[in-house]
């Protein structure tokens, strides 16, 4: 029998029968795969039963906790907010990058980590590579740009090879899995609060208990814009807040009670990498359009908020707006480009 059967017999007997994994079950199982001892077959069936199944917060603490002596820290002081990007953009501006410039104006430094190839999508790598700002360094590198400007960013590729390759079976196998999952939960930078974009409301819950279990502080999660770490500025937003004591309470985001205009879609759109960096710099300049200034402010709001800086989300966004104004931002963004 190969290294995984064991865990495929306990979540491969579909829907209605399927079990969970237990913890040590769970880590096992992960181990194996990052070591790379799992039968390319046993693998795939793992991955899809895992799919079918869903995973629990329990297995996906233990598989996060495998994970750890695999992956290379950033070194030196952690960031006050880890911010993961794995879901790339098919329409609008990554408005994350606008917005982490302006966290790190406010005083929270930002570590951002994210996945170069996301499937039929822009990645956040594409548009810093357009800013001019290094993508493809490793650990080192990033803390060199948390010194320099408080905002960094490193890809998976980079500090955690391993998960890369299986992020990418994803073109292979047409469907996500729990690497997906998983992806958003490591920290290669320590930090103990974290803002999260989720795609898929069901994994809220325990994606939050999960994240209390592996040690975050605080947590703010929410169904981002086109998956990703940016509340929509369109519409109203359901999502999270993991509290210190590991209470989960709902975290509602308004945008037309704070104050944001009602706005449509076209104007938050680019057509490629080099597009998504003109508006960023344009955002920051306080120009462009103003719905776009308002997805970079509120996204930082949220982050404020979430590193227990502000006591509301009106205040984060005041503060947001009065960065954005004084070009405080776009200071920030020079120096990561330096």
């Amino acid at each position: 029998m190969g290294e995984l059967t064991k865990a495929i017999a306990t979540v491969g007997r579909g829907v209605t029968k399927a079990k969970a994994l237990t913890p040590e079950v769970a880590r096992d199982a992960m181990t194996v795969i990052l070591e790379g001892k799992a039968d390319p077959f046993e693998l795939g069936a793992f991955l899809v039963a895992m799919r079918i199944k869903e995973e629990t917060a329990e297995e996906l603490t233990a598989f996060v906790a495998a994970a750890g002596p695999f992956l290379a820290k950033v070194p030196g002081p952690a960031p006050g907010l880890a911010v993961p990007s794995y879901a790339g953009k098919r329409q609008t501006y990554p408005a994350l990058l606008a917005s982490a410039c302006l966290l790190a104006a406010c005083g929270v430094r930002v570590g951002l980590h994210g996945h170069a190839t996301p499937v039929g999508r822009m990645a956040l790598a594409d548009v810093l590579a357009a800013l001019g700002i290094d993508a493809q360094g490793g650990p080192e590198a990033a803390a060199g740009q948390l010194e320099r400007a408080g905002v960094a960013y490193v890809g998976i590729e980079a500090f955690f090879p391993v998960m890369h390759r299986m992020l990418e079976l994803r073109h292979q196998m047409g469907l996500r899995s729990c690497f997906h999952t998983m992806a958003r939960l490591i920290n290669p930078y320590g930090a103990v609060d974290q803002m999260v974009g989720i795609s898929h409301e069901r994994t809220f819950d325990k994606f939050a208990h999960a994240c209390h279990a592996l040690g975050y502080r605080r947590v703010v999660a929410f169904r981002g814009l086109e998956g990703e770490a940016e509340p929509n500025p369109l519409t109203p937003t359901e999502g999270l807040l993991l509290g210190p004591d590991g209470t989960v309470s709902p975290f509602p985001i308004d945008p037309p009670a704070l104050g944001i205009p009602k706005s449509g879609r076209a104007e938050l759109m680019v057509a490629d990498p080099a597009a998504g960096a003109a508006l960023v710099r344009e955002v920051l300049a306080g120009k462009g359009p103003e719905i776009a200034r308002e997805a970079a402010a509120l996204g930082a709001a949220v982050g404020l908020y979430g590193a227990g800086v502000v006591a509301d989300l009106e205040a984060g966004l005041a503060r947001a707006r009065q960065a954005l104004g004084a070009g405080e931002g776009l200071e920030v963004l020079t120096r990561w480009a330096a």
